[in-house]
């Protein structure tokens, strides 16, 4: 019944949204006086969300997008700041380098701590995907624009994007000189800045760019055991372009950026039990590092080709990256190593080399066919290191060396036809064959003594083949509404779960670590529209989802060193039914007063999940909601700005964030909850009316200080631990342009 009330309520809602053109269009004369004071509109978007430039109200795909302007005047520098302002996406935890987050109720990583997963939603850089978790959280120094993407994608982006994508281009090197500086200093010593400077080399044939971007702040939590701080930011990085344009219809783009981090990541507090302090909050008591490295290095080539004979682009992008990153933890968040918890320090170094390349034909005629054909290769070879420290027991210590290798080919083809002037047919698919290969070997060390077993290297291996289809049609109202329809298939490919050292009797061999590939079948209805002259842009869709083998964290006791420990393991769920809605609108109040606004609404159960509890009985988990799934998402916010001299504007920028509670655990455990959160961020100052000048702001975030609890645990022994999320914050920023 709940169901059936719903889908009519989303229907009234696209129907509402698909009419308002209708509407504005039948009343031009009563509005037109109100609207001759002004010729101003919103900006209009261009992304590149079907590998070509569109406008965004003209893209059939569910988008939330936002340019470069719209990025620097909340000041925003990395991805995470920017998607708290997108429906149905919200990020998990307070932990910026291991980044997971859910889209329309599916995870992006069942388990972020875990390398060699595959993101459900990878980030896009210029074409080039960056599927690690520490990869995820990009600066945004030098963006042209970032665009969220929800439902399928894998048609024209693959690698298991069966969510969404984020897909994020940069500046190219400009043919005239410009930049920027951008300096910030906040409480907490935050010291952040990036720079970013672009111009001819040989005027017409060269020229090149440089962005450069640093953050360094003070943790937010405190470790009583050795008066340090926890969770604190030491990140710096850049990015450098060559761009030739030997002839008119040739370019090559040379990229080259890296990005190193080097923080002491946060640690569970304990809320009650033997190890709680009272009274105080963002404190801990560990007397392990909690250290978080990363290293991102890689370059690309990008070689776009106008084949005038044919109308048509030729797109080769060639790329090589490498992911290297180190993570410890006091597992647990014990006090002190005491013996009979059998404490454990461990570490996880993964080391991943990944090669891609693309070549692409993009149709540049004006006809009724528009095409978009490729191949596509991935290759990838993650090395990952996972020792085990026993205060204890002493060393030597536990060992375990794991290797993936994936290798990937596919084809892909997208086509748009005009059966009409106002109707299109659209039509896609992608054909991958993939092969992943593990090599897994595990050295007891000390753990022999309590019965840790030992594994000679052992080798599993995962092959899968997917024919990824898309179809949809697209129909223009009028010019200021286009209503779509489309069909999707999703897919992630299998894995292991190779993280934990194996304790006794927890498997017999390293292929009782994989899980199957998981797969959605999505069903989307839509609304682009814009009114009164593009002031007012509502844009709307509806989705229904069939999830199924889904990719689940399931807790479990296992035996970990002589004791019962809490561990997470990825498991194939059975099926799940994911439906939902977002709404947009952005309005042009005035010529100096814009309000935005966003609501998405997500229902997200299992109709099928038979597995064990924690104690190994039987239990079924039909009915609850899927882990990291809020229904509800939503946003507001207000863009005034206002002359107050021939050169100067007053600025004032305000967002309000909310999310609604959701449980962090498929068995959807009371004491796992997550609470609704709701934020205040706020940015105000002066800056120059032109183009080119300086501005200056105060800024703030989680203005009314929300200690809101944002990862939760239980230990049936000791009591309930968590993280919190970011406290508030407040500085001020100087930018200059020229």
């Amino acid at each position: 019944m709940k169901k059936k009330i719903l889908a009519r309520e989303l229907l009234v809602i696209l129907g509402v949204v698909i009419g308002l053109p209708t509407f504005a269009a039948q009343n031009e004369g009563e509005t037109s006086v109100a609207r001759a004071d002004s010729a101003a509109a919103i900006e209009e978007v261009i992304v590149q969300a079907r590998r070509r430039a569109e406008s965004l109200q003209e893209v059939p795909i569910s988008i939330t997008a936002f340019s470069a302007e719209q990025v620097a005047i909340r000041g925003n520098l990395r991805v995470q700041d920017v998607a708290e302002l997108v429906p149905n996406l919200v990020f998990i935890g307070s932990n910026s380098n291991l980044t997971n987050f859910t889209v329309r109720g599916i995870q992006a990583f069942p388990r972020a701590s875990r390398a060699g997963f595959e993101s459900a939603a990878p980030t896009y850089i210029d074409g080039v995907v960056r599927s690690r978790p520490s990869a995820v959280n990009q600066f945004l120094s030098d963006v042209e624009t970032i665009e969220f993407l929800r439902g399928p994608q894998g048609t024209l982006f693959g690698r298991g994007s069966i969510a969404g994508a984020i897909n994020i281009t940069t500046k190219k090197p400009s043919e005239e000189f410009e930049g920027n500086v951008d300096l910030q200093y906040g409480n907490y010593d935050l010291i952040q800045g990036q720079g970013y400077v672009s111009g001819p080399i040989i005027e017409g044939k060269l020229s090149a760019s440089l962005t450069a971007f640093s953050q360094k702040r003070d943790g937010f939590d405190e470790n009583v055991f050795d008066g340090g701080d926890l969770g604190d930011a030491d990140i710096y990085g850049g990015r450098f372009k060559l761009l030739a344009t030997p002839s008119d219809n040739l370019s090559v783009q040379l990229t080259v950026d890296g990005t190193k981090e080097d923080a002491r990541g946060s640690a569970e507090q304990w809320f009650d039990g033997p190890f709680a302090i009272p009274g105080r909050d963002r404190v801990t008591n560990i007397d392990q590092p909690t250290i978080i490295k990363s290293d991102q290095v890689g370059g690309d080539i990008t070689v776009n080709y106008d084949i005038g004979s044919i109308d048509a682009l030729f797109t080769s992008i060639s790329s090589y990256r490498n992911f290297d990153s180190q993570r410890s933890l006091d597992f647990g968040s014990y006090p002190a190593s005491v013996p009979a918890l059998g404490t454990i320090f461990t570490t996880s170094s993964p080391d991943e080399d990944q090669w891609t390349q693309e070549f692409r034909l993009t149709s540049t005629w004006d006809k009724k066919l528009s095409y978009v054909v490729g191949l596509y290769y991935f290759k990838a070879d993650l090395d990952d290191d996972i020792t085990a420290v026993l205060p204890f027991l002493g060393p030597p210590n536990s060992v375990s060396q794991s290797n993936i290798e994936t290798e990937s080919y596919s084809v892909f083809a997208n086509f748009d036809y005009r059966l009409s002037d106002q109707l299109s047919l659209i039509a896609g698919f992608r054909y991958t064959d993939e092969e992943r290969r593990l090599t897994q070997e595990q050295d007891p060390g000390s753990g022999a003594v309590i019965g840790t077993p030992a594994f000679p290297r052992q080798t599993d291996n995962l092959d899968e083949t997917q024919f990824l289809p898309s179809l949809g049609i697209r129909y223009a109202i009028n010019d200021d509404a286009n209503v779509y329809a489309t069909i999707a298939k999703g897919f992630r490919g299998g894995g292991w779960n190779n993280k934990e050292i194996a304790g006794p009797g927890e498997i017999e061999s390293f292929a009782d670590l994989a899980f199957d590939p998981e797969e959605v079948w999505s069903y989307e209805l839509g609304a682009k529209t814009t009114w009164l002259d593009n002031r007012l842009v509502v844009n709307a869709a509806v989705f229904f989802s069939d999830y199924s083998d889904i990719q689940s964290d399931v807790q479990r006791f296992v035996d970990v060193f002589g004791s019962p420990t809490q561990v997470g393991r990825v498991d194939n769920a059975g099926t799940a039914t994911l439906y939902g809605f977002e709404l947009e609108t952005q309005t042009l109040i005035t010529e100096e007063l814009t309000v935005r606004a966003a609501v998405g609404y997500t229902s997200a159960e299992f109709d099928e999940f038979d597995t064990l509890d924690l104690f190994g009985s039987p239990i079924s988990f039909e009915g609850n909601s899927l882990e990291s799934a809020p229904e509800y998402t939503a946003n507001a916010g207000i863009l005034y700005r206002t002359a107050v001299s021939n050169d100067l504007d007053f600025v004032l920028s305000m967002d309000v964030i909310y999310s609604d509670s959701y449980f962090s655990d498929p068995a959807n455990t009371p004491g796992l909850e997550i609470d609704s959160r709701t934020l205040v961020n706020a940015r105000i100052g002066i800056a120059q009316s032109a183009e080119k000048g300086w501005e200056l702001f105060l800024w703030g975030n989680n203005l009314f200080d929300e200690d809101d609890i944002v990862i939760r645990g239980i230990d049936p022994r000791f009591g309930n631990s968590g993280q919190f999320g970011a406290p508030r914050t407040y500085g001020v920023r100087l930018a200059v342009h020229f």
